[in-house]
């Protein structure tokens, strides 16, 4: 807990609920010891067993998490700013980012949601 901070898998903050990883499973020979093990929420350890999701420990103790698809996820966002509304303003004052009523501006425009799309979507997600 104290090196992980909680769930590791890429922008989640759960810090209560986690259990270890073993990287290396341990059916497959893999040791429970620290550098073979990684702190994940529920959700995210089931994803990892049973969703496809993969994690890998890199010899410097990073951890690499991919999809199903074998596409490297990104970490999430700076967790200082989490809570810290004036440190976030500031660093992007100092960058020179603008923060306004357009930065993040929809493109939805109010119209019903397709249901039979959006589920036969899912379906075809889940069936690979």
């Amino acid at each position: 807990l104290h090196r992980d901070g909680g769930c590791s898998f890429p922008g989640c903050t759960t810090r209560r609920h986690v259990d270890a990883h073993h990287v290396q499973h341990w059916a497959d020979g893999g040791a429970t010891r620290l550098d073979n093990l990684v702190l994940l929420c529920r959700h995210h350890h089931r994803l990892v067993h049973e969703g496809g999701f993969s994690v890998e420990q890199l010899p410097g103790g990073e951890k690499r998490f991919c999809d199903p698809e074998g596409v490297m996820l990104v970490h999430g966002p700076d967790a200082r700013f989490c809570g810290n509304v004036l440190a976030l303003l500031e660093t992007h004052w100092l960058a020179r980012r603008e923060i306004g009523p357009a930065t993040l501006v929809t493109q939805w425009r109010g119209e019903r949601m397709d249901l039979s799309m959006a589920i036969d979507g899912l379906m075809r997600r889940d069936s690979g």
